[in-house]
Parts: structure tokens; sequence; C-alpha cells
């Protein structure tokens, strides 16, 4: 046994010694790191919201990863909290508010948009209307979900995953309970004129989403506006 142990360390160093000669660099070495499908790694950070995935490669790989398909588990709480997407327990059902003026089936929203509904609501009733909210806050799995579905709606219709402000809290969908022919620039101007008039703003994309700023310095910045004219021609 200790002739063999002394035979095998001479081998050994043999070895090494053969190794260094021929390269010094094959007798160095490092640390070995295992990367585990780095294509749909994501690293959680704080700070302003931001796209989970900003191509249709990034997201079909993402889409995979959390299996965000028909019929799939969409597990997305490895990456949650995500940056500026509010959580379920920091919203509240709409129904549960009880605004004048404003009915609602099953969209939530950030308590802080409360008044601003409200404000909405009470210039609808003067106007002898009301308005009705289709969708509000939407979690990181919805809208997985929504993208998911068809990353071709991406982002012409769908936001990239992360970066809708429907996640944020700040959005709601709306519509008028009464009034012109839905979609008509008549509706849109509207349904426009009671939103702006309650600090709200449109965007302009989409004529039935608003979304509420309390600083009014970011009402009129990219695609969003507080002018009634964008609704010309429907």
């Amino acid at each position: 046994w200790i002739t063999a142990a002394l035979v095998g360390l001479l081998i050994l160093f043999g070895s090494f010694l053969i190794l260094k000669t021929l390269n010094p660099k094959l007798t160095n070495l490092e640390d070995i790191v295992l990367k585990i499908n780095p294509e749909v790694e994501i690293t959680l950070t704080t700070g302003d919201p931001q796209a989970v995935c900003s191509t249709h490669t990034e997201c079909a790989l993402a889409c995979a990863s959390f299996d965000c398909y028909p019929g799939g588990s969409c597990d997305t709480s490895s990456i949650e909290p995500w940056p500026g997407i509010a959580q379920f327990g920091d919203t509240v059902a709409v129904s549960d508010l009880n605004i004048p003026g404003v009915s609602a089936a099953g969209a939530r929203i950030l308590p802080g948009l409360k008044a601003p509904l409200e404000a909405a609501g009470s210039i609808a009733i003067g106007r002898g209307d009301g308005l009705y909210i289709t969708g509000g806050w939407r979690s990181l799995t919805t809208q997985f979900l929504f993208a998911c579905a068809d990353l071709g709606r991406v982002p012409t219709y769908v936001a990239w995953p992360g970066s809708s402000n429907h996640g944020q809290g700040i959005a709601v969908d709306i519509s008028l309970t009464g009034g012109p022919a839905h979609g008509s620039a008549t509706y849109c101007r509207e349904l426009a004129e009671i939103m702006y008039a309650a600090g709200w703003t449109r965007y302009t994309k989409e004529f039935w989403h608003f979304e509420y700023y309390a600083d009014p310095a970011q009402r009129n910045t990219g695609n969003r506006s507080t002018s009634v004219y964008d609704c010309a021609g429907g």
C-alpha cells in the first residue's frame, strides 16, 4: 500500500511537471461557475418600473420559464416583488369603495385613486352620465398571461411585462354607461372631458385608458394627453 501510494504520488507529480512545462496555464485551476439557462436569468432590482423582457425573443424565453401559456401555471413568484408593480394586498376592489357615479365588476385599484375617481364620478353625474371601470390593477402574472397569449401583440396592444401602468396601479380602463355611440369621436371627447376635469391623463393610443399622476408635470409626456383634440377621428 505504501509503495503504491508513493508510485501514485510520483505519477501525479510527474504529470504536473509535464503540464507545467508544456503550458503553465494548464496547472492554474479557476473557480467553476455554472450558469443555469442564462438567457432567461432575471435579476431582481429595486427602483423605477421596468420591463422584465424587452424583445420578443427574451419574452418567449420568459414565457417558457414561467410556463405562462393556456393551462400553464404561470408562476412569476421567483422574481416578485418586481420594481414598480403593486401587490394584491396594496389594492382595493372598486366595488367596495361605493363611489357615486362609478361602477365596476372585479376591478381593483390603489386606495390613492379613490379621490380622483370620486371627482370623475361626480362630474359624470353632473353631466347625466356614469362611469364603468372594466380594468384596473394587474398583477405581474396577469401581464405575462396577456403577453404570452400572443407575443405578436406586444408592445403595440400589450405592454412588455413589468412595464404596464396597470401593474403600477395608476391606470384604469373606463367607459361611459350612457351617452353617444361607443368608440366614436364624440364618445371619446365626452369621456375625456370628464376624466381630464378630474385630473386624469389619457393614453393616446387607447381612448378608454386613463392614468392618474399626482404630479401635473407628468400628465402631458410621451403618449399621455389631456387634450380633447386627440379624439378627433374617433
